[in-house]
């Protein structure tokens, strides 16, 4: 039994491992290796990198630095997490069982993403799912955002930050958004 199980191995799930190893407690990270942080060219917004660095390298020296202070990384599918006992955990993956004292979810974000055909493809070069994270790599440039409801109104309005040329594409008959959404500020 390890003392601490985290499920994802993103930045967050490493970094808690890293905390939680040089605490020493045992500390297994399972991960299902659909790394969203790989798929990022260059991360430039990230302290101590001034040059920028890549997701994939920043996920490589993060799992590094995890095993360095003792961590066990496992890629595997997590099925179920669930309360076994008052103080222990079990989680099950594809392949086996494992039971903690403590569970951590760091399972990262998950994105909506519209049924293109190819879009993965281009995932982290041009396509993005995050205005604050890659909003600036598209300043001053043409952007069109996809959707039809809230989130889409208000990356519309954030994206005005960056550029004023941006499209609004929908497949929906109407747009379901708050009315605050219809206007933009002038000269945005």
């Amino acid at each position: 039994m390890a003392e601490i199980i985290i499920i994802g191995g993103g930045p967050a799930g490493l970094s808690a491992g890293i905390y939680t190893a040089r605490a020493g407690r045992e500390t297994l990270i399972i991960d299902n290796g659909d790394c969203t942080a790989c798929k990022i060219d260059r991360l430039d917004n990230y302290l101590g990198f001034p040059r920028g660095i890549s997701g994939k390298e920043l996920i490589q020296r993060g799992r590094e630095q995890a095993r360095r202070f003792g961590c066990t990384l496992l890629t595997q599918e997590v099925l179920v997490a669930r309360q076994k006992e008052e103080t222990t955990f079990m989680i099950e993956t594809e392949q086996d069982s494992y039971s903690a004292q403590a569970i951590i979810l760091a399972t990262g974000a998950s994105y909506q993403k519209p049924g293109i055909e190819g879009i993965e493809n281009f995932e982290g070069r041009g396509v993005s799912f995050c205005v604050q994270c890659d909003g600036y790599f598209f300043r001053d440039r043409k952007i069109a955002v996809i959707g039809s409801q809230n989130l889409a109104g208000k990356e519309v309005i954030d994206l005005t930050n960056y550029t004023r040329n941006i499209t609004l594409f929908t497949n929906a008959e109407k747009l379901h958004m708050n009315k605050r959404f219809f206007k933009v500020a002038p000269g945005k």
